[in-house]
Protein backbone atom coordinates (compact mmCIF):
# COMPACT_ATOMS: atom_id res chain seq x y z
CA UNK A 1 0.00 0.00 0.00
CA UNK A 2 2.65 2.01 0.54
CA UNK A 3 3.42 2.67 -3.03
CA UNK A 4 -0.19 3.07 -4.16
CA UNK A 5 -0.02 6.12 -1.47
CA UNK A 6 2.74 7.43 -3.34
CA UNK A 7 0.98 6.78 -6.62
CA UNK A 8 -1.81 8.89 -4.90
CA UNK A 9 0.52 11.47 -4.43
CA UNK A 10 1.38 11.92 -8.08
CA UNK A 11 -1.64 12.05 -9.55
CA UNK A 12 -3.14 14.99 -8.03
CA UNK A 13 -2.75 17.12 -11.15
CA UNK A 14 -4.53 14.48 -13.30
CA UNK A 15 -7.47 15.33 -14.64
CA UNK A 16 -9.17 12.05 -16.22
CA UNK A 17 -11.38 11.37 -13.33
CA UNK A 18 -11.88 8.23 -14.63
CA UNK A 19 -8.13 7.26 -14.04
CA UNK A 20 -8.37 9.00 -11.05
CA UNK A 21 -11.39 6.60 -9.32
CA UNK A 22 -9.43 3.31 -10.75
CA UNK A 23 -6.01 4.76 -8.88
CA UNK A 24 -8.14 5.10 -5.80
CA UNK A 25 -10.08 1.80 -5.72
CA UNK A 26 -6.94 -0.08 -6.61
CA UNK A 27 -5.06 2.13 -3.43
CA UNK A 28 -8.10 1.22 -1.34
CA UNK A 29 -7.55 -2.55 -2.45
CA UNK A 30 -3.98 -2.75 -1.69
CA UNK A 31 -5.39 -1.08 1.71
CA UNK A 32 -7.43 -3.71 2.41
CA UNK A 33 -4.84 -6.54 1.55
CA UNK A 34 -1.92 -5.34 4.25
CA UNK A 35 -4.72 -4.02 6.68
CA UNK A 36 -3.77 -0.52 6.82
CA UNK A 37 -6.57 0.90 7.35
CA UNK A 38 -4.87 4.70 8.92
CA UNK A 39 -4.23 4.80 5.41
CA UNK A 40 -7.66 3.37 3.37
CA UNK A 41 -9.10 6.36 5.87
CA UNK A 42 -6.73 9.25 4.78
CA UNK A 43 -7.51 8.12 0.93
CA UNK A 44 -11.41 8.03 1.30
CA UNK A 45 -11.13 11.47 2.70
CA UNK A 46 -8.84 12.91 0.29
CA UNK A 47 -11.45 11.30 -2.50
CA UNK A 48 -13.88 13.51 -0.80
CA UNK A 49 -11.99 16.70 -1.01
CA UNK A 50 -11.63 15.97 -4.65
CA UNK A 51 -15.36 15.79 -5.14
CA UNK A 52 -14.81 12.16 -6.19
CA UNK A 53 -17.86 9.85 -5.39
CA UNK A 54 -16.87 6.55 -3.91
CA UNK A 55 -18.54 3.22 -5.62
CA UNK A 56 -19.50 0.53 -3.35
CA UNK A 57 -16.34 -1.71 -3.72
CA UNK A 58 -14.62 1.58 -2.77
CA UNK A 59 -16.18 1.58 0.44
CA UNK A 60 -15.94 -2.21 1.03
CA UNK A 61 -12.16 -2.35 0.75
CA UNK A 62 -12.12 0.34 3.58
CA UNK A 63 -14.01 -1.61 5.85
CA UNK A 64 -12.00 -4.41 4.73
CA UNK A 65 -8.95 -2.68 5.56
CA UNK A 66 -10.62 -2.02 9.28
CA UNK A 67 -11.61 -5.20 9.96
CA UNK A 68 -8.27 -7.05 8.83
CA UNK A 69 -6.88 -4.44 11.29
CA UNK A 70 -9.01 -5.37 14.03
CA UNK A 71 -10.57 -1.82 13.85
CA UNK A 72 -13.98 -2.24 13.49
CA UNK A 73 -15.23 0.95 15.01
CA UNK A 74 -13.27 2.92 12.27
CA UNK A 75 -15.66 1.53 9.98
CA UNK A 76 -18.65 3.01 11.08
CA UNK A 77 -18.36 6.31 10.00
CA UNK A 78 -17.91 4.89 6.64
CA UNK A 79 -20.46 2.64 6.66
CA UNK A 80 -23.12 5.50 7.81
CA UNK A 81 -21.74 7.11 4.75
CA UNK A 82 -22.61 4.00 2.60
CA UNK A 83 -25.53 3.84 3.59
CA UNK A 84 -26.46 7.06 2.16
CA UNK A 85 -25.55 5.62 -1.14
CA UNK A 86 -27.93 2.14 -0.69
CA UNK A 87 -25.10 0.39 -1.05
CA UNK A 88 -26.32 -2.78 0.79
CA UNK A 89 -23.58 -4.75 1.48
CA UNK A 90 -21.52 -2.51 3.11
CA UNK A 91 -23.25 -2.27 6.50
CA UNK A 92 -23.49 -6.27 6.31
CA UNK A 93 -19.28 -6.17 6.30
CA UNK A 94 -19.23 -4.10 8.88
CA UNK A 95 -21.38 -5.79 11.16
CA UNK A 96 -19.70 -9.06 10.85
CA UNK A 97 -16.55 -7.47 11.42
CA UNK A 98 -17.97 -5.85 14.57
CA UNK A 99 -19.30 -9.15 15.72
CA UNK A 100 -16.28 -11.12 14.78
CA UNK A 101 -14.30 -8.22 16.71
CA UNK A 102 -16.46 -8.59 20.09
CA UNK A 103 -18.04 -5.30 19.19
CA UNK A 104 -21.91 -6.56 19.25
CA UNK A 105 -23.61 -3.53 20.47
CA UNK A 106 -21.77 -1.39 17.33
CA UNK A 107 -23.27 -3.89 14.72
CA UNK A 108 -26.72 -3.24 16.83
CA UNK A 109 -25.91 -0.09 16.67
CA UNK A 110 -24.98 -0.26 12.42
CA UNK A 111 -28.40 -2.48 12.29
CA UNK A 112 -30.48 0.25 13.73
CA UNK A 113 -28.94 3.34 11.76
CA UNK A 114 -29.79 1.68 8.60
CA UNK A 115 -33.13 0.02 9.34
CA UNK A 116 -35.00 2.08 11.98
CA UNK A 117 -35.87 5.35 12.78
CA UNK A 118 -36.46 7.02 16.88
CA UNK A 119 -40.00 8.33 16.55
CA UNK A 120 -40.43 11.83 18.01
CA UNK A 121 -44.14 10.85 19.20
CA UNK A 122 -44.69 7.89 21.55
CA UNK A 123 -47.58 5.72 20.93
CA UNK A 124 -49.53 6.77 24.39
CA UNK A 125 -48.81 9.56 26.73
CA UNK A 126 -46.65 8.24 29.25
CA UNK A 127 -45.08 5.02 26.75
CA UNK A 128 -41.81 4.79 25.79
CA UNK A 129 -40.93 5.80 22.21
CA UNK A 130 -41.58 3.24 19.41
CA UNK A 131 -39.17 2.92 16.71
CA UNK A 132 -40.00 3.18 13.09
CA UNK A 133 -39.08 0.60 10.42
CA UNK A 134 -36.97 2.88 7.84
CA UNK A 135 -37.03 -0.48 4.99
CA UNK A 136 -37.21 -4.09 5.04
CA UNK A 137 -33.61 -5.41 6.02
CA UNK A 138 -32.40 -8.54 4.25
CA UNK A 139 -31.93 -12.06 5.30
CA UNK A 140 -28.06 -11.42 6.13
CA UNK A 141 -28.60 -8.61 7.99
CA UNK A 142 -31.07 -10.02 9.95
CA UNK A 143 -29.19 -12.98 10.58
CA UNK A 144 -26.28 -10.67 11.75
CA UNK A 145 -28.66 -8.63 13.58
CA UNK A 146 -29.52 -12.03 15.64
CA UNK A 147 -26.18 -12.97 15.94
CA UNK A 148 -25.42 -9.68 17.41
CA UNK A 149 -27.78 -9.60 19.98
CA UNK A 150 -27.37 -12.74 21.09
CA UNK A 151 -23.62 -12.24 21.24
CA UNK A 152 -24.16 -8.80 23.66
CA UNK A 153 -27.16 -10.71 25.64
CA UNK A 154 -29.54 -8.09 24.38
CA UNK A 155 -32.09 -10.94 24.23
CA UNK A 156 -34.96 -8.72 24.22
CA UNK A 157 -33.95 -7.39 20.76
CA UNK A 158 -34.12 -10.83 18.82
CA UNK A 159 -37.94 -11.27 18.84
CA UNK A 160 -37.90 -7.73 17.47
CA UNK A 161 -36.02 -9.18 14.70
CA UNK A 162 -37.92 -12.08 14.18
CA UNK A 163 -41.00 -10.61 13.58
CA UNK A 164 -39.37 -8.42 11.12
CA UNK A 165 -37.86 -11.56 9.42
CA UNK A 166 -41.94 -12.69 9.16
CA UNK A 167 -42.52 -9.58 8.16
CA UNK A 168 -40.47 -9.94 4.92
CA UNK A 169 -41.83 -13.62 4.14
CA UNK A 170 -38.25 -14.80 5.76
CA UNK A 171 -38.04 -17.99 6.88
CA UNK A 172 -35.18 -18.08 10.18
CA UNK A 173 -32.43 -20.51 10.00
CA UNK A 174 -31.29 -22.85 12.59
CA UNK A 175 -29.17 -20.31 14.93
CA UNK A 176 -31.87 -17.59 14.85
CA UNK A 177 -34.48 -20.20 15.77
CA UNK A 178 -32.07 -21.27 19.06
CA UNK A 179 -31.43 -17.87 19.60
CA UNK A 180 -35.11 -16.90 19.59
CA UNK A 181 -35.87 -20.47 21.79
CA UNK A 182 -32.84 -18.92 24.19
CA UNK A 183 -34.46 -15.45 24.27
Amino acid sequence: SEKAFELMNQLRDCRDKAIVLKSYASSLRACAAESNYEKALILLNRMHRRGLHPREQTYLSAIIACDRASQPHSAAPIVIESMQKKYPTCPNAAMSSCIRHNNPLLALKLYDAQYWKESTVSSRPGQPQTPEKKEHADFGTLSLAVAAARKAEQWHRIPVIMSELRSCALLPSGPMYCAAIIA
